[in-house]
């Protein structure tokens, strides 16, 4: 019995001296929502092209410690594009506490995308990812005139002759 208790003891010291680290997280996100204000108060799944609103998503538990939350919008169906393809760089922002984070996005072609909002800790592991899809409706912008079909040019090179 003293044996069994002293190879106990040796065993929990070598896990001691090695620095034996366990680490258990209770961070998560919630669902990934969309607002024409950044407090959520007016929601909403569809907005028009061109108009700005926010993406928000609330992210609890979180310990203390830095936690970086990216945001990656990407085409899922959107005439022209490829279903996947991402839109712009991934926006990321520090996260050091639980409460909604928000990003501003606005999209100029109708259609629908996702926008995934992924959380990981100060060593880039991946803790919890969520997403949702928005619809833009509307048209998309109107095409600008090809360079060199400036009517003013055109009158300048008139009055050189």
């Amino acid at each position: 019995m003293k044996k069994t208790t002293l190879l106990l003891g040796i065993a929990i010291l070598m896990f001691a001296s090695m620095g034996f680290e366990c680490s258990v997280t209770t961070a998560n996100l919630g669902d990934v929502k969309f607002a024409k204000d950044k407090e959520g108060k007016t929601p909403g799944t569809s907005f028009d092209a061109g108009t700005n609103f926010f993406a928000l998503v609330d992210a609890t538990g979180i310990p203390s410690g830095k936690h970086k939350l990216t945001w990656k919008p990407t085409y899922e169906n959107v005439t022209g594009k490829t279903k996947g393809e991402p839109v712009g760089a991934p926006g990321s922002l520090d996260v050091t506490g639980s409460g909604t984070a928000f990003a501003p996005m606005s999209f100029p072609l109708p259609g629908d995308y996702k926008i995934e909002a992924t959380l990981a800790d100060e060593s880039g592991k991946t803790i919890a990812t969520k997403s949702a899809t928005v619809k833009i409706t509307g048209s998309a912008p109107a095409a600008a005139p090809p360079a060199g079909d400036d009517k003013k040019s055109d009158d300048k090179d008139d009055e050189d002759k």
